[in-house]
């Protein structure tokens, strides 16, 4: 039971009809769905504990209230590692924090302008009394073939599947007949969409659906997995992938030393529009990434989350523990940074370690200095790049270039630098290094 996903192969391949799926919404009420001994559930205290659990620590919660078991009963089959069950469990609980605590709705709109709280009007005071639904739409890659394979549900919220040009189309149509349903009283309470994807459906292929979607200022959070490459489908390139890296269609030869152009970054296109509430999370600092997620779900209004997502398989990572280690090597390397951008506000990059310097300090962990993770670091410890030492030292040196371009120009629209960096201010910077 505890590693079933919810496929329903075993009860077809069962020749002697000795398994049957059960629906999960009636679980608990059907004796013929208890597997446990009934002592074990008399025992469950999990009730009795919410009302101390609900005002304690962000974490503490995650692990005695929202554990993943609870958002997922029907498991997922993601390889040992990836990031993007952990960033689903970030984002479910999140989204369980506001709906079990209205009053964070109310307490988000203190910080954004007051424009915005008259624009969303009753509806936003509607959920703050009621509550909300939700509902979550994913578009094709691992994490939808790893819960919603059809027709099976693996969340605890209703889910629907679309291609990878379609997912945010089908978000805003979901959005708004989702509202005329409340509107013609076919529902007691608002709904707000969580769309999940990765760089095919945001990036590229579905990136002019996104761009559309993000201007019609509905209630709508996309969830952005970036794994810096269509890792689903058999690791090739995208918009996402760095320059140099070795990639099923930007392979790594004699002459092409893997991919020849630059990665974009979705997220600071996502600013352009001034009333989405945009950020750019790191699974390196959890609690952080809850606390920018609440506000993020809480907000009636079209928001955009892009974490990165460590994949050990396309990454080619030498162990699948390395998750956490990878994400806060990005972090310390600059290569992968925080920010968050609320409606019409300035950018804010507090959640990154030393946002004030070019680099951050060194750590002291047992009383020992360690110096930050450079982008060598990372490229010696993945295996999607390769080549000979001038090869990965040019790869290198490209990638560290603009990575130090990106994260003076966060610090200039953040209020920590007056001017952007010079080329030749970063050619200086990168030859020190």
């Amino acid at each position: 039971q505890s590693y079933c996903k919810g496929c329903g192969a075993c009860v077809a391949a069962c020749k002697a009809g000795a398994l049957q799926m059960v629906d999960k919404t009636r679980l608990n009420g059907d004796k013929a769905a208890v597997f446990l001994p009934e002592e074990l559930y008399r025992l469950d205290q999990s009730a009795k504990l919410v009302p101390y659990v609900r005002d304690s620590k962000p974490l503490q919660q995650m692990m005695l209230r929202y554990s993943g078991q609870k958002f997922l009963p029907g498991g997922h089959s993601l390889c040992p590692g990836c990031g993007e069950g952990v960033i689903e469990n970030l984002v479910f609980t999140a989204a369980e924090m506001v709906r079990s605590k209205p009053k964070i709705i109310e307490e988000t709109y203190n910080s954004i302008p007051e424009l915005m709280k008259k624009q969303h009007g009753r509806g936003l005071q509607h959920m703050i009394d009621h509550g909300f639904n939700i509902y979550t739409i994913n578009a094709t890659g691992c994490a939808e073939v790893s819960c919603l394979g059809n027709p099976y549900n693996a969340r605890i919220y209703q889910a629907g599947h679309y291609g990878f040009g379609t997912a945010s189309a089908a978000a805003l149509g979901a959005r708004i007949s989702l509202f005329s349903a409340f509107r013609n009283f076919y529902l007691e309470k608002l709904t707000k969409v969580i769309v999940f994807g990765g760089d095919g459906a945001f990036y590229d292929i579905g990136n002019q659906g996104l761009n559309f979607a993000l201007g019609e200022n509905q209630d709508i959070t996309w969830v952005v997995y970036n794994n810096e490459a269509y890792m689903n489908t058999g690791f090739q390139k995208s918009g996402a992938s760095r320059y140099g890296v070795n990639r099923t269609t930007s392979p790594s030869g004699l002459e092409l030393h893997g991919k020849e152009d630059f990665h974009r970054e979705l997220a600071m296109q996502a600013t352009a529009v001034p009333g989405v509430y945009v950020a750019r999370l790191s699974l390196a600092n959890p609690v952080y990434a809850l606390k920018i997620l609440k506000e993020a779900i809480a907000y009636k209004g079209p928001s955009l989350i892009e974490f990165f997502s460590p994949c050990p398989t396309g990454q080619g990572l030498p162990t699948d523990d390395l998750t956490m280690k990878v994400s806060r090597m990005m972090l310390e390397a600059r290569a992968w940074t925080v920010f968050v951008r609320r409606p019409y506000s300035r950018l804010d990059i507090a959640g990154n370690p030393d946002p004030e310097l070019l680099y951050p300090r060194p750590r002291k962990i047992k009383g020992r200095e360690v110096p930050p993770a450079t982008f060598r670091d990372i490229v010696d410890l993945m295996g999607q790049f390769v080549g000979d030492r001038r090869t990965l030292d040019n790869i290198i040196m490209v990638n560290e270039r603009q990575n130090l371009f990106m994260w003076s120009v966060l610090q200039f629209r953040a209020g920590y630098r007056k001017t952007r960096l010079t080329p030749e201010e970063i050619e200086e910077i990168i030859a020190e290094r």
